[in-house]
């Protein structure tokens, strides 16, 4: 079996889910596990590897080149899967020479994909294919990520004969629910621009530069609970005022009906009772200001129905957690010139497309490192009906082999 392959297999086994509600960093022992896992792997390997007190893991590959002035440059891949999806007891599911049509992931449950609703699946037509058999997550985003970096390394180090600079890879922790990168270590990261390689925008010939602005908005719903035999006139259902709310939210704005550089309103979390709701939203909007202005309907709606019923039932809390990475990309673009360049060279196209979501890239390049993204081969993110690309995922480590390589 190809070595990347059976890394993703390998690491698919850690149950890496993160945990928004946790305190931890990280926020889960799974992702420690695989960390420690990495460590020796990459020690075995050669590398110098390192696992941080928040459980990201660095790793370096020195140079093997005469020439003095080389940039650094480095890769990331985050080791955690997202949150409330079961990750355990992941039973993998090849397909060989993709025939472009149905993906049944399992026949007894009557779990398939078509290609007419799924358009990138054309794309992959005679492709080895990996998936999940429908009732987890395969974990694809990101380890396959991380498999890939994993093969990148053991590349330069047992080919001597591919001058290369510096090449950092650091495999990181919570990136589902935002948090591991307010702990990241540029020192052991010290690079003059690096990669994110991950899922992000289905297609392996694009290198995106462009990410959401990203918010989250909490709306709490204080109801008035009373017998239901006694409650004419006096009962307030907080799960059904939360519904309510929810109904009066531009329904142009929810992730099923927008698309390109339109904004979102997803919901990614409700519980209620009669006295107690909350809803949770992830905003996203490509504009700061756009952004702020998808919040605030959130209060003005508040308003009005706390208005409507006669107290303040509704309380609505919001911030913004992510910039949009094109505002750190545009100050350094000698990783974008690289990476065309390395896409040229291998076969791929150099496509660029805005990601509908955020990556760890976008704290990096804050802290001064530019960092865009590189697709790792997989489709379908944050869902059960993950596919992954074996030849792509070749053409990955191809691609990454090629950046690091000194011209």
């Amino acid at each position: 079996m190809e070595k990347t392959v059976e890394r993703f297999l390998k690491y698919i086994e850690f149950d890496t889910s993160s945990d928004g509600n946790s305190a931890n960093i990280p926020s889960t022992n799974g992702q420690l596990q695989l960390g420690r896992y990495l460590v020796k792997e990459l020690e075995e390997l050669g590398a110098e590897a390192k696992l941080s007190d928040s459980g990201i893991v660095y790793a370096c590959v020195r140079s093997n080149s005469r020439k003095n002035d080389i940039p650094a440059i480095g890769f990331l891949a985050h080791m955690d899967t997202p949150p409330g999806l079961k990750a355990t007891e992941i039973r993998p599911k090849f397909i060989h020479s993709y025939d472009g049509g149905r993906i049944v992931f399992n026949e007894s449950l009557n779990l398939f994909m078509e290609p007419e609703t799924c358009t990138f699946l054309k794309d992959l037509t005679g492709h080895e294919l990996i998936v999940s058999d429908g009732t987890t997550i395969l974990g694809a985003d990101d380890k396959a990520g991380v498999a890939e970096l994993v093969t990148l390394l053991d590349t330069l180090l047992h080919n001597p004969s591919i001058e290369h600079g510096d090449v950092y890879a650091a495999f990181t922790v919570d990136e589902e629910i935002g948090k591991g990168m307010e702990y990241f270590d540029t020192e052991l990261f010290p690079c003059a621009f690096a990669y994110t390689v991950d899922i992000d925008a289905n297609d392996i010939h694009c290198l995106n530069y462009e990410t959401i602005c990203s918010g989250r908005v909490e709306v709490s719903v204080r109801g008035k609970p009373v017998h239901p035999g006694s409650a004419t006139g006096i009962l307030r259902n907080a799960s059904q005022m939360a519904m309510e709310f929810h109904g009066m939210l531009p329904q142009g704005l929810d992730p099923f009906y927008s698309s390109g550089y339109e904004g979102f309103n997803h919901l990614c979390e409700i519980e209620g009772k009669v006295d107690y709701a909350l809803l949770k939203y992830r905003i996203g909007n490509f504009d700061s200001d756009g952004l702020w202005e998808q919040m605030r309907q959130f209060e003005r709606i508040g308003s009005q129905l706390n208005e409507k019923y006669g107290y303040d039932a509704f309380s609505v809390t919001m911030k913004q957690v992510a910039d949009n990475l094109k505002h750190y990309i545009g100050q350094d673009t000698r990783c974008l010139e690289k990476a065309k360049e390395a896409m040229k060279a291998v076969g791929l196209k150099g496509l660029h497309r805005p990601v509908r979501g955020g990556t760890d890239g976008v704290v990096l390049s804050k802290k001064g490192i530019p960092t865009p993204n590189l697709n790792n081969g997989s489709y379908n993110a944050r869902g059960y009906f993950e596919v992954l690309s074996v030849d792509y995922m070749k053409k990955c480590v191809e691609l990454l082999v090629e950046i690091a390589r000194v011209k």
